[in-house]
Formats: structure tokens, C-alpha cells, sequence
């Protein structure tokens, strides 16, 4: 009994963990004062409903994770926001940006 409910729970969880796009990553900023600043703009593409980073200011978490980053992990501008904390409605992922002191960030390159 325990192999036909192992494979009807496989295709439930399919549509929530959809495949990540090659070169997708994860990064955490965390502020450690209200003060602090995330340090970047984000925007919104109407045509695909997804946020991307506008400018990375030369201040900010962003800007100093990406001076220890390895190559293949810094943001880089037009890089889409996939999620924000696990949120992936560009709004929700906005506001998210504004209130929280911690945001886990899944990256992906741009897509040409």
C-alpha cells in the first residue's frame, strides 16, 4: 500500500517546486539595524508580471554580498526575482522587500 501513495503524492507537489531555471540561486540578506538598506531597486516587467533588479547602489547589503560572492553567484542588473521569502507575487514580494529585516532571495539570470 505504501508504493501507490508514494507515487500519487509525487505529481501534488510537482506544480510547487517548479523547476528552477539553469543558473538559479539563492542569496539571504539580513539587516542588522532598521537603518540599513537592502540596496536596490527593483522593477517590474508587465510583459512576464516578474520583478527584476533596476541598479544596485554602491551602498547596501546587495552591493556587499556581491564583493564576496563567487562569479557565478553576484546579482547582477536584470536579474529576474523568482521568490522573495517564498512569495512570488510581485507585490507581495514588494512589500515584503519594504517590511522585512531578513529576505531570502531566489535569483535567475536574465533570460535573453
Amino acid at each position: 500500500a505504501a508504493a501507490p501513495s508514494a507515487a500519487t503524492a509525487a505529481p501534488a507537489a510537482a506544480p510547487a517546486t517548479a523547476p528552477a531555471a539553469p543558473g538559479t540561486f539563492t542569496v539571504v540578506l539580513k539587516k542588522s539595524s532598521p537603518e540599513q538598506k537592502y540596496g536596490f531597486t527593483n522593477n517590474l516587467d508587465k510583459a512576464t508580471n516578474s520583478l527584476y533588479v533596476g541598479k544596485i547602489n554602491d551602498t547596501g547589503l546587495m552591493f556587499a554580498y556581491n564583493k564576496t560572492a563567487p562569479q557565478d553567484q553576484r546579482i547582477l542588473v536584470g536579474m529576474t526575482l523568482v521568490s522573495v521569502n517564498g512569495l512570488t507575487d510581485p507585490k507581495t514580494m514588494r512589500d515584503s522587500l519594504v517590511q522585512e529585516s531578513t529576505v531570502n532571495l531566489v535569483l535567475q539570470p536574465k533570460v535573453e
